[in-house]
């Protein structure tokens, strides 16, 4: 019935009944009740969707309270996860309601969500290039980083903030005794990197030499091959900056020697991101040549 009612004045109507719904959720919360919570809370995430005008004059109380929710690591992931969705929705629909200091403390609990990384049995021997999100907190947290960054991109002083959060954090981290944290500071610089890409650049060389290198050589496997695959993100989204250009005699030495790791994921993962590597400057060089025209050719 929201998705029938345009005008502002009717959603503020319909509106009245959120606290009440907002109350039902965290009843259930409380009280064992999850799966009543989930459903619940997969009607706020249609909503934020389909009429984020919905949610106006409540918005803050809403998303502060689903925050609350997905913080609460006594829960259930889905319960936990579907009220980051409402969040992450909404923040879609609505970028310029998301401000500095929401924006920080959502980094910070996707944050904590990175220092859950996956540890199947076979990690080391399967290498699984597509590119499906999980729904572990690990996933949910690196999908949710790279959704947060697209959302905050709307505004250069919003995106600056960010990344001065971000990266206090990520070096606080990022060299740290925990291989969790090492772990947790390279994943969100991958999935940082794109909605962020201009506040990041600036400090490229110093993010590469002092943060992401160095932890290709590390202790714990699985550290190594999230710096490789920061690398790879670095590729993609920094290629229209001469990324490979600038950092080939550090990147390529760098790949090249992980090519022969150990560990059968890591050289499998070290193999393609020398893939990417080329196949996006050779992205770069044919549109620079599309550019050009006919007659230089």
């Amino acid at each position: 019935m929201v998705t029938v009612l345009s005008k502002s004045a009717d959603l503020a109507t319909m509106s009245v009944v959120l606290p009440n719904l907002m109350a039902s959720i965290q009843f259930c919360c409380t009280n064992g009740d999850e799966d009543t919570a989930q459903k619940l809370l997969i009607n706020l995430i249609h909503l934020a969707d389909s009429a984020p005008g919905f949610f106006k004059g409540k918005s803050k109380t809403i998303l502060d309270q689903c925050m609350t929710i997905a913080g609460n690591m006594q829960l259930e992931e889905k319960t936990r996860h579907n009220a980051l969705e409402v969040v992450l929705e909404y923040g879609e629909k609505r970028p310029k309601m998301i401000k500095k200091d929401f924006a920080a403390n959502f980094f910070h609990l996707m944050f904590s969500y990175l220092q859950s990384p996956p540890a199947e049995d076979d990690w080391s021997t399967t290498y699984d290039d597509s590119e499906e999100a999980g729904d572990s907190d690990f996933e949910v947290g690196a999908t949710s980083m790279d959704r947060l960054a697209r959302i905050v991109s709307h505004s250069k002083e919003l995106s600056a903030a960010m990344q001065a959060v971000a990266g206090q954090a990520i070096m606080q981290n990022g060299n740290g005794e925990d291989w969790c944290a090492r772990v947790a500071a390279l994943t969100a610089l991958t999935y940082l990197f794109e909605g962020c890409k201009d506040a990041f650049l600036p400090n490229l060389q110093s993010i590469y030499t002092n943060m992401v290198e160095p932890r290709c050589n590390d202790d714990h496997p699985y550290v190594r091959f999230c710096a490789i695959q920061c690398i790879a993100q670095m590729c993609r989204d920094f290629c229209e900056h001469s990324f490979q250009e600038s950092f080939a005699s550090q990147v390529l030495p760098c790949i090249c020697q992980k090519m022969s790791d150990p560990v059968p994921r890591i050289q499998a993962l070290a193999a393609a991101t020398i893939n990417t590597y080329l196949q996006d400057l050779d992205d770069e060089s044919e549109e620079e040549d599309d550019e050009e025209g006919p007659e230089h050719m």
